[in-house]
């Protein structure tokens, strides 16, 4: 199984060709959902099914550590598919500990995990460090659940009744006080099933469709847009540049500023995040949604799009112009400049002269987790990154280095990484700080073309 962080991959690999850099960038932006499996197959029980008669084994939290489903009969049992690196997940789990307790008796959460019980353990002991102590069962090193119950995204929820029968598939949004107590009270949910199709797809193929009469290898040079295809992540490569082979580029299901960061940012050595991208025109919701979940898809599925650009060897260094130029012709409304603005920002600074973050060797790594952030014999780019593509994206504040420090650094820090205060008083331990102010900082500007 491999896993995909939501919301944002890092930055995986930078290449140089002809004085300019190349990346190679997946990300996935699935909104308020973590990508679980490519390409489950259909689920074996579905609504309106009577749950299978199993034991479940390896519980947590739980006096023998096994139950029968069956054993859950009279009550309303609500599986809960997570996985602690699942930032969506990891904050739920406090949030359905609190709601099994007001529900109390008459409902069971059950969360389950492929996960090991070492892994879990670690991570409830990261969360009682935090004062959050969870008394839920959870059911760990899952094989038979997540394969009876198949699902493409977590958080996943199966709702059983008291009589054993499926009532409802859902994500998270569904999964509410006032949904169980109607369950509870009629028999009846009128909620929306979540269905996790995917296909399969793999990215060293074409987006495009092949065609008979045009094989693969007699394809030089094409570009190309599409609508929203079901299935697909949002996401976009670009692959590594090859001196005699044609240079590929490929998004899916991405939204229009996602477009014009690649050919304006990612092409060009540049990066560019939400908070660096500024959406100067009069209606914007064509480019942006503060929706979540089931319904930020729903928005993505009209207001997404695919691109792909191959190009032959005589035109490697003009794929940043002829994207642009692509960007022109399909979105004529909007205009894109790169653009220094006096901008309200965070800027990560020494707070006294003692060097206490010289780097002390070793191999060079920076991991940054929702509970904090090690770095080793680094630069502080990869760290700066992370917090402006993810953590710390919804304070519309970008984080700059006015640190001025030229060697690389190590350190390690534990913190609620989405708590700014909590990221400041983690990184006090070392004389640093991150700073609010304004400074002149390269942005992004997408506006009308007529603004």
């Amino acid at each position: 199984m491999k896993r995909k962080l939501c919301f944002i991959v890092l930055l995986c690999l930078r290449l140089a060709s002809a004085s300019k850099l190349f990346f190679i960038v997946t990300l996935i932006t699935l909104s308020t959902t973590c990508v679980f499996s490519q390409s489950p197959k259909p689920p074996l029980f579905t609504v309106g099914d009577k749950a299978p008669e199993l034991v479940v084994y390896n519980i947590l939290n739980h006096p023998s550590g096994k139950a029968q489903l069956s054993s859950y009969r009279g009550k309303l049992l609500i599986l809960d598919f997570m996985a602690t690196w699942c930032s969506l997940c990891a904050s739920l789990l406090p949030k359905t500990d609190s709601l099994q307790k007001e529900v109390g008796s008459q409902v069971q959460f059950l969360p389950v995990t492929y996960q090991s019980k070492a892994d879990v353990e670690k991570f409830l002991a990261r969360l009682k460090g935090r004062g959050i102590s969870i008394s839920l069962p959870i059911a760990v090193s899952d094989t038979v659940l997540r394969s009876l119950f198949t699902h493409h995204y977590i958080p996943h929820y199966v709702w059983i009744d008291g009589e054993g029968t499926i009532k409802a598939i859902t994500g998270h949004e569904e999964v509410t006080r006032e949904n169980i107590r109607h369950l509870l009270k009629t028999g009846s949910l009128q909620v929306k099933t979540k269905n996790d199709r995917s296909v399969p797809y793999n990215r060293d193929q074409l987006l495009i469709a092949e065609n008979n009469q045009v094989p693969n290898k007699n394809i030089t040079y094409q570009s190309a847009f599409t609508g929203f295809i079901e299935g697909l992540p949002s996401s976009f490569t670009i692959f590594p540049v090859e001196a005699s082979k044609p240079h590929r580029i490929v998004a899916t299901n991405a939204r229009i500023p996602t477009l014009f960061k690649i050919a304006y940012g990612a092409l060009q050595g540049k990066v560019f995040n939400d908070n660096t991208i500024l959406l100067e025109m009069q209606d914007t919701t064509c480019c942006d949604s503060q929706l979540s979940g089931t319904r930020y898809s729903e928005w993505l599925s009209t207001h997404g799009y695919g691109y792909e650009l191959i190009v032959p060897p005589s035109m490697h260094g003009q794929q940043a112009q002829l994207m642009q130029q692509d960007l022109a012709r399909m979105f004529p409304q909007y205009k894109a400049t790169i653009e220094k603005r006096s901008f309200p920002c965070l800027a990560l600074v020494r707070t006294s002269k003692a060097d206490k973050i010289k780097s002390t060797g070793g191999a060079s790594s920076t991991e940054v987790t929702p509970f904090g952030a090690q770095i080793h014999n680094q630069k502080f780019f990869q760290f700066i990154y992370q917090l402006n593509a993810k953590y710390l994206s919804h304070l519309a504040k970008p984080v700059i280095d006015q640190t001025q420090y030229t060697g690389n650094v190590s350190l390690a820090i534990h913190a609620d990484m989405g708590n700014l205060n909590a990221i400041r008083k983690a990184l006090a331990t070392y004389d640093l700080d991150l700073v609010p102010g304004t400074q002149e900082v390269e942005v992004l500007v997408i506006t009308d073309r007529d603004y």
